[in-house]
Parts: structure tokens; sequence; C-alpha cells
């Protein structure tokens, strides 16, 4: 159970693309707890440098001083996040795109 656990994004049950508790989409499920976390989390300029600097120059495993811990599960969320936030739902593909973050392990 605690190795379940540790793969629920933020700790919370049922948080993950593939729970049925997910919802993607929806004003409920553990998505909608999650991106409000997320949201939060990265709400500042410098700490979306952090996570950039984290991502693209010092790799995930690095312990340099911007390191942020960040698992890839919350890449995915934010990615999805901005995608949403950035892209009317009737542009071609978006639906697709999002399933396939789903079922990408």
């Amino acid at each position: 159970q605690q190795q379940q656990q540790q793969q629920w994004l933020y700790g919370i049950p049922g948080a993950s693309w593939t729970s049925n508790d997910w919802k993607w989409g929806y004003g409920i499920g553990t998505a909608h707890q999650c991106a409000k976390i997320c949201r939060k989390r990265w709400s500042t300029v410098e700490r979306r440098q952090d996570l950039l600097h984290t991502l693209l120059l010092t790799g995930m495993s690095d312990n340099h001083h911007n390191h942020v811990d960040v698992s890839m599960d919350e890449v995915r969320l934010i990615l999805a996040l901005t995608w949403q936030r950035g892209q009317p739902r009737r542009y071609a593909g978006y639906i697709d795109v999002l399933q396939k973050l789903a079922t990408t392990t």
C-alpha cells in the first residue's frame, strides 16, 4: 500500500492519470484537486524558472541550488494545464494529446 501511495500525485489518493478518480476536464475529482495545488506551487516566475532550470539544464537528479523536486506526473500535469489554458478545446488533437498523457507511463 505504501508503494501505491507514493505513486499518487501530491499524496492525494486516486491522484493519477490512470485513476478513475482523476476525471480530467471536470470541476471534480483528483485532477481538479491537483490542479489547484499545482497552480499554487508554480505561481511565481521564480518557481517556474527553477522548474525549467531543473528540467532543461541540470537534469532531474541534480542537486544544484536551483533544483526543484518534481515528478514526471507533475510535469505532465503542468504541461496539460498549460496547454488547456492556451488553446481552445475546438483545436483538433487536443483530446488526443490528453488521452496520450493519460496512457503513457
